[in-house]
């Protein structure tokens, strides 16, 4: 997945967003863990 920027704010989406649907809200408050 990889950051993007849309019109509600920062999410991540897949690297062929838009046509792979799964995206996650970015949320400051939460802990990233990169694989």
């Amino acid at each position: 997945m990889v950051s993007k920027k849309g019109k509600y704010g920062k999410f991540y989406g897949c690297t062929n967003f838009p046509k792979c649907k799964n995206t996650i809200k970015a949320d400051s408050n939460r802990k990233t863990s990169y694989y």
